[in-house]
């Protein structure tokens, strides 16, 4: 009897060892799935597929140190690379066919896109407590992606002024494989997805250095940094400020700063966000002649929707990876002056 009794004490543990881990809830797999596209080194193929866009790309990532270091690379199509060490971005473009507009380069070059890849560079627990107000979050369940276990999360909005998310992670590493940008109409708009990965023990620094001639390449460099949450204060006012008279429910102005163009010149950036979708206008001052730059109406680039009006002695340019209706309540609402600009829209039209 005795010996029956350590029998069945063994095969009780070994059911209970035995037993699949809980799955976490969606909103903690989606927080593992931003740290570890943090924290994590791995290097692999990634294919990103947008409107009548399709490139294929070699990501290289690393974190050492306390620096997160990245290198992209297009692997079809014309030659260019990106290499980013923490908030500093480099850009190796081809020097033929510069680019001189006041539309931002950032939104025709899909390395690095803000949809898919910025997502999850926003998330943080607090900034979740703040999203439910607009955002549900459900499980997929699982799947494969580059021949590996993931679990899914759908991040779904709750009105038609934001476009929702599908995310894979891999079930070991929590490393993002496969995110993808879904419109108001459960349209698919954009999607990166891994179709090839390893995380390999450690990464040489060669891997994070250009690999273009110089001769026939620029580096066009810049500083990103995380998106500050609608609840931060905005910087002051400058003598070119501009206001809204109303905003789509949930978004706030988040920040207020210049950027370089290539001309010498300066346009005026104002970001705007609800903690997940962002928008930005950039004022620029109205020509005396019409330029190419200087477009009117609504416009649209892959998942990218962006809308051009005059706003005084301004072109004002409204760009972002949202609806339609977004974009263009919120260039509609803008006005040239020092009005205070209202927290929140409240209810929209």
């Amino acid at each position: 009897m005795r010996a029956l009794s350590v029998c069945a004490g063994v095969a009780t543990a070994v059911v209970v060892h035995a037993a699949p881990a809980p799955v976490p809830a969606p909103t903690q797999l989606l927080l593992q799935a931003a740290e570890a596209a943090r924290a994590a080194d791995f290097q692999g193929v990634l294919l990103y597929r947008g409107d009548r866009v399709m490139e294929v790309l070699r990501v290289t990532h690393r974190y050492k140190d306390g620096h997160e270091d990245e290198r992209i690379e297009t692997l079809n199509g014309e030659p260019r690379e990106m290499i980013r060490r923490d908030n500093q971005v480099v850009s190796i473009l081809p020097r033929a066919g510069e680019y001189h507009s006041t539309f931002p380069r950032e939104h025709h070059f899909t390395l690095g896109r803000p949809a898919v890849k910025g997502l999850l560079d926003r998330l943080s627990a607090q900034r979740l407590q703040m999203l439910v107000q607009w955002y549900a979050f459900h499980a997929l369940g699982d799947a494969r992606v580059a021949g590996r276990d993931c679990r899914g999360v759908s991040v779904v909005p709750k009105d038609r002024y934001r476009y929702g998310y599908r995310v894979w992670a891999d079930a070991k590493t929590h490393v993002p494989l496969r995110v993808s940008l879904i419109s108001d109409s459960d349209r698919l708009l954009e999607q990166a997805m891994f179709t090839e990965i390893e995380f390999p023990a450690s990464i040489p620094d060669s891997m994070f250095r250009a690999q273009f001639d110089n001769s026939k390449f620029k580096a066009v460099a810049r500083e990103v940094g995380p998106l500050p949450a609608p609840d931060q204060p905005v910087p002051a006012a400058t003598p070119a400020d501009f206001s809204f008279e109303r905003l789509p429910p949930g978004f706030q102005v988040t920040l207020r700063d210049f950027r370089e163009l290539p001309d010498g010149g300066r346009v005026q950036h104002i970001l705007l966000s609800d903690g997940l979708s962002t928008v930005s206008v950039f004022a620029v001052p109205q020509s005396t002649e019409p330029t190419h730059g200087d477009f009117r109406g609504l416009s649209r680039i892959g998942a990218v929707e962006a809308y051009g009006r005059i706003v005084g002695n301004y072109h004002v340019t409204v760009i972002g990876e949202a609806p339609r209706v977004t974009v263009q309540m919120i260039g509609d609402q803008i006005r040239a002056g020092r009005l205070a600009t209202p927290a929140t829209a409240g209810t929209a039209p």
